[in-house]
């Protein structure tokens, strides 16, 4: 909320106020008593979560009788305010605009300027003129060189992740205009764009949660205090404590303004002599107690903050047992440290009024007793707990509330008439008291006593406040010394006092350091610093100090203020969080698995964002974690409300929305004001539903595996264009829909305006109705009143309703008018977005040319795809899905799940004993290498029969163990290492598999510090049993770093079946580029089509390429498992294999060995070669080069390389 006085902020809320306005247009002022008519200003989204930049409009309009403003250009300024008491006027600034254009209506005399702000020229400036940046580069400094680029200016307030590094350029292909990266920076930061109202862009957080812990207040200006705890008599040997209040959060309640599970309840404890149990629930508490032979009480405290004033308490008693009276005690602290004090006491169900004389905490303490010999369990229940303000007991109705966090302050202090503030609904904190702690390196001196001998250490405070000399003085406290006058302190009385001899400031007399020398009393304030108790005082300031802390602030609004609320669905709370690569579906994701599990997903996704994922590394994991805290549990309110306005409000401040009884929690997200000789504003949040969740399985299947090469493959090829095949032109004209959507938008717009001046002139003709009732209310309270005058009062008040009667009508029938032209607007719109759908697959086809390859195809990238096809970490144990090859003892048998995966089965034993199953085999042991000087995490699934049992045991269980030998052909284990510190036996359920995993550091060959011999050079990894209890294990994974991933299996286990994948693949492609030798890249023509035929046809297209590569893929499999036993075969399909991929010279080479052009894989390159060996094309990690090609053809159009090297275009002709 903008910063606006005391006296605004109730005119505000006045029931009648006087609203004015002034543009300022080119340094020429416009007035509401000159030309100026209306203002309709317009600002936020509304409609989107995160990363959404707004640019703001103002539509003016204008009495233009002569024509003046038709040419009217440059700045504008708008302002918006109300007439004071005083009779002065309180302006409120909008953010800077520019005039757009100017409309003019001869016949009406009116002109109306369009005016937007900087945001909206951001759209047509590319991000690739953004030159000179050094990495690594700071996100915030990189958002103010975006800025610079498009002739904006960020206010430079952090944001999340404002610090973060970037180590290289972002992932845009530079085509994006500015407006986009500034949207994904503010997407990023989980944050919405827009201007400020000096012109600035500002980033501001729409999601905001309230910490777990931290005291609450109770209204939207919280109060300091200052707070002494301490016992005895303070002194210097007996030091207090001094506190203030930390407010973190504030609470905005309904009606009802306790909640026994709601998040305002901030203690609760059950104290007594009797064993008690409690269940508390949504309006109620129960307690029991067992039979006790001796008398025994118990009690539920619950406590809850309250700010002083008038309350009446409801509620509801039952018990089992008539000789039992309930007890429902009241009482009342200032502090929760302080000791409660008893207000009254409740024995029935009923109400009673409650006053509560200062702010601090109301507890309610619930009672149950037992009687000495009772055989009988006792239960009381009390319910329909209710504490509402005012004197009067109304219906129950349950809490509801909303939290809204603070910024971070330091302790506010106060002396309960004079006290520090801070006013949540504008930001604006006001220090009118100071904490110091003194250390000895202050600049004191002496100052005398009446005493000639004796002197008092001071220092002068030049903030101090000012007293008369003989005042009594509240307005210094001190931890080390009671507070003395100066007339006192001057007599050597000990303690502190304000000094107003010399100089204003604070002199403390104590006895022990009263001599002409301060060195001692430095030394004493030194010694305390160092012990942790050091002197500290609060001193009331001269002059306030104001500090206006940024948005977003609170606004409370409730049905004083709103006309018509629309309150509709919650979004949130949040409880998962995707980063998405698209269209691949390539995702990290954090979440609430219980909550997921209990309330379904509510997610939030980010996809393709350049600022969060770019590089060659998977940069999204070092950054999941702050977005996923920031993110959590968060919710939003959609909301539509008519409300009387205030210019003073800011977009993406916390709205706290009562109504009904209830109070709902949102934010200010779009926004329509409207000045028309008073202020109406409509604000809006219409969030999207919950689309289908995201699939979040995170290993890949052997054909999600090879999908992933294709894509990749495709890229490297440059033939993803093939995906779209040719798509049939289906040439649809969209003109006339668009024009006659424009035209239902337009009437839609009026229809809007008609409806929001009768909104306008029904509020004006209920404040003339109002005026009427006081008027008649007045006339009849006066005793010389005439008939006539209360005649004529009673027919003005007559007048008046019908008036409003009236106006409230046609308002109504406006609205509905312009709600049916805004469906109808809409509908059209739809068709033409239908007509419009833009093949944008071909469209990017088309694009891949020397100039604009978007695809990125660096050496990593393919590597990864073709080599290190994986989710999560390498697996580098071999066979862990099948355990072929695995050592194990005979006890140990295998078995095979629903999924095909082996499980290694340890039976029950009569007897314990050791049992061992490991990668024991000379082609499965892997290089000690690959341990030392890293991070690793072994993790296996195990499932116990009796996890009991297993917990029961005191030694033994299950054991893995990293095992040193010399050599492939030396497997005698020497050394090994423990990896879990003992036997696992705790942590397993029952008939369930349990995931069970260990993080570990290898320094060095020091790791293997159990057995002897030093000569290890290979490991492996043993599962061992040592006891007589059954369990089961599979899925073993060993993998770089300190987390672990989805077991995937290790890619030596599948590359046959992928390689052979891959070469189905390169055929397709080397059968694709046959048929085009003479032009790589196909026509495509800017096409429009409807959805679902272009889905229709990629589909089908798409199955041309992949019905082969997975139908084929999985008959090889089926083939391979029935033919496992014949050799020949088998040689005939490598042989087979060989003949479309070769290796040999650090070169891999794809296609059929006589295809007169083949695909080849070098370390830094990629190229297509013809039959001979002439390079055609080739790719490296920043260039492509058509090296050998004479017609390149491009759409309608072909390019010819001429004999002399010249390049000339000309028309295709088919």
């Amino acid at each position: 909320m903008y910063s606006v006085s005391n006296v605004y902020q109730n005119a505000a809320v006045a029931s009648a106020r006087e609203c004015r306005a002034r543009v300022t247009i080119d340094g020429k002022v416009i007035t509401d008593d000159g030309d100026l008519r209306k203002i309709t200003y317009d600002r936020g989204d509304g409609k989107k979560l995160v990363g959404s930049i707004t640019s703001q409009k103002a539509a003016i309009e204008l009495i233009d009788r002569d024509g003046q403003y038709a040419d009217i250009s440059g700045d504008v300024l708008v302002e918006i305010g109300l007439t004071l008491p005083d009779g002065t006027v309180e302006y409120v600034p909008m953010p800077p605009l520019y005039v757009d254009h100017v409309d003019t209506d001869k016949a009406a005399k009116t002109a109306t300027v369009t005016a937007y702000d900087k945001i909206q020229n951001t759209g047509t400036i590319k991000i690739k003129a953004l030159s000179n940046i050094t990495y690594p580069i700071t996100i915030k400094a990189y958002l103010a060189a975006v800025c610079a680029l498009c002739g904006l200016q960020h206010d430079g307030g952090d944001f999340l992740g404002s610090d973060r590094q970037l180590t290289e350029p972002p992932n845009f292909s530079g085509e994006e205009t500015c407006r986009q990266v500034l949207g994904q920076i503010a997407e990023a930061a989980l944050c919405n764009g827009q201007l400020d109202r000096e012109g600035k862009l500002s980033l501001i957080p729409v999601w905001t949660q309230a910490p777990e812990s931290g005291e609450t207040a109770r209204t939207e200006k919280i109060a300091g205090r200052t707070m002494e705890t301490g016992t005895g008599d303070k002194g210097p040997d007996n030091p207090y404590t001094l506190a203030g209040v930390a407010p973190v959060k504030t609470m905005i309640c309904g009606k009802n303004l306790i909640g026994l599970e709601s998040p305002c309840q901030i203690g609760s404890s059950v104290e007594g002599t009797g064993s008690a149990t409690v269940e508390r629930y949504n309006n109620g508490v129960t307690l029991t107690m067992p039979s006790a032979s001796s008398a025994t009480w118990a009690a539920e405290r619950l406590w809850w903050p309250i700010t002083a004033g008038t309350y009446t308490l409801r509620v509801k008693m039952e018990t089992n047992d008539s000789a039992f009276t309930p007890n429902l005690g009241v009482y009342m602290k200032k502090t929760l440290t302080d000791t409660a004090e008893a207000l009254t006491t409740v024995t029935a169900s009923g109400s009673k009024t409650i006053t509560v004389g200062a702010s601090g905490y109301i507890g309610l303490y619930l009672h149950l007793t037992m009687d000495t010999g009772n055989t009988g369990a006792r239960t009381v229940r009390y319910y329909d707990i209710q504490l509402e303000s005012g004197n009067t007991a109304t219906a129950y109705e349950p809490y509801t509330g909303a939290t809204v966090t603070l910024p971070t302050l330091e302790p506010l202090y106060g002396d309960g008439t004079v006290s520090d503030e801070y006013d949540a609904a504008t930001g604006i904190e006001t220090r009118r008291w100071k904490r110091m702690e003194l250390d000895g390196t202050e600049n004191w001196h002496l100052s005398g006593t009446v005493e000639t001998s004796k002197y008092r250490p001071t220092l002068v405070l030049s903030d101090i406040v000012t007293l008369d000399s003989n005042q009594v003085l509240p307005d210094i406290v001190c931890t080390h010394y009671q507070t003395q006058t100066m007339y006192n302190s001057y007599r050597c009385t000990t303690g502190v006092s304000m000094d107003t001899t010399a100089s204003k400031g604070m002199a403390v007399y104590d006895a022990n350091y009263d001599t002409n020398s301060l060195a001692a009393w430095k030394s004493y304030l030194a010694a305390q610093k160092a012990a942790g108790t050091p002197v500290t005082v609060v001193y009331r300031l001269t002059e306030p100090v104001v500090t206006k802390h940024p948005g977003p602030h609170l606004r409370v609004m409730d049905e004083n203020v709103m006309f018509d609320v629309g309150i509709n669905d919650e979004h949130g709370p949040i409880n998962r969080l995707v980063l998405s690569r698209d269209p691949q579906g390539d995702i990290v994701y954090r979440e609430d698995a219980d909550s997921v599990a209990s309330r379904g997903p509510s997610e939030l996704v980010i996809s393709n964002n350049g600022i969060l994922d770019y590089g060659a590394e998977d940069k999204r994991l070092a950054v999941i974690e702050d977005l996923w805290n920031a993110i959590k549990g968060c919710c939003l309110r959609s909301h539509r409300i008519k409300w009387r306005g205030d210019p003073a409000a800011d977009t993406g401040d916390i709205l706290c929305i009562k109504t009904a009884g209830k109070v709902y929690r949102s934010a200010v997200a779009g926004e329509s004001l409207i000045y028309n000789g008073g202020i109406s504003s409509t604000i809006t949040l219409d969030l999207p539903g919950q689309t289908e969740a995201t699939n979040t399985k995170g290993g890949l299947t052997i054909g999600e595996a090879v999908k992933r090469t294709e894509i990749n493959v495709n890229k490297v090829s440059g033939e993803i264009t093939s995906l779209a095949q040719r798509v049939d032109t289906v040439q649809v004209s969209a003109s006339a829909a668009q024009a006659k959507a424009d035209e239902a938008a337009a009437a839609a717009a009026a229809a809007q305006s008609a409806a929001e001046d009768a909104d306008a002139k029904a509020a004006a003709a209920a404040a003339d109705l109002t005026t009427a009732k006081q008027n008649l209310a007045a006339v009849t309270g006066r005793v010389d009143a005439t008939e006539e005058e209360v005649a004529a009062a009673q027919a003005a008040v007559a007048e008046a309703q019908a008036a409003a009667d009236k106006a409230n009508a046609d308002a109504a029938s406006a609205q509905a008018a312009a709600d049916a032209a805004k469906q109808a607007a809409d509908a059209a719109q739809a068709d033409v977005n239908a007509l419009a759908v833009r093949v944008t697959t071909a469209e990017t086809s088309i694009t891949q040319n020397s100039e604009q390859i978007l695809l990125r195809a660096t050496k990593t990238e393919v590597t990864t795809a073709i080599n290190d096809i994986e989710i999560g970490g390498r697996n580098l144990l071999p066979r862990t899905g099948t355990f072929d090859g695995w050592y194990k003892e005979s006890s140990i048998t295998f078995e095979t799940d629903g999924e095909g995966i082996t499980i290694a089965v340890f039976s029950e034993l009569e007897s314990s004993a050791w049992r061992t199953l490991a990668n024991y085999a000379s082609d499965l042991v892997l290089p000690v290498e690959m341990l030392y000087g890293n991070i690793l995490t072994l993790s296996v699934w195990v499932k116990v029969e009796d996890a009991d049992a297993f917990a029961a045991l005191s030694s033994g269980g299950i054991y893995l163990v990293a095992a040193g030998c010399a050599s492939r052909t030396s497997l005698t284990r020497t050394k090994w290492h423990t990896i879990t510190t003992g036997g696992l036996r705790t942590g397993f359920e029952s008939g369930k598999w349990v995931r069970v995993s260990y993080t570990f550091t290898v320094e060095d060959e020091t790791f293997f510090e159990s057995g002897s011999g030093d000569d290890v050079g290979m490991f492996y990894i043993q599962i061992q049993g040592n006891t007589t209890l059954p369990f089961s294990i599979k899925k073993p994974k060993l993998e770089y770093g300190n987390k672990p991933t989805d077991w995937t299996p290790a890619p030596e286990d599948t590359e046959n079946e992928i390689t052979e994948a891959i070469d189905k693949q390169t055929r397709n492609i080397s059968s694709q580029i046959q048929q085009t030798a003479d032009q790589i890249t196909q026509t495509v023509s800017e096409t429009y089509a409807t959805k679902d035929s272009v889905q229709e046809t990629v589909s089908a297209s798409t199955e041309l390429l992949s019905d082969s590569f997975t139908v084929r893929l999985e008959k090889l499999q089926e083939k391979t498992d029935a033919n496992t036993a014949s050799a020949e075969e088998t040689r005939e399909q490598f042989e087979t294999l060989s003949q479309y991929m070769r290796y040999g010279d650090g070169v891999l080479e794809l296609g059929d060995s006589s295809s007169p052009i083949l695909l080849q894989h070098k370390n830094d390159r990629i190229q297509f070669v013809l039959s001979d060996g002439t390079v055609q094309s080739l790719w490296t990690p920043t260039t492509w080069e058509l090296t050998n090609l004479l017609r390149f053809r491009l759409g309608p159009g072909v390019l010819v390389v001429q004999p002399n090297g010249s390049i000339s275009g000309i028309k295709a002709v088919d």
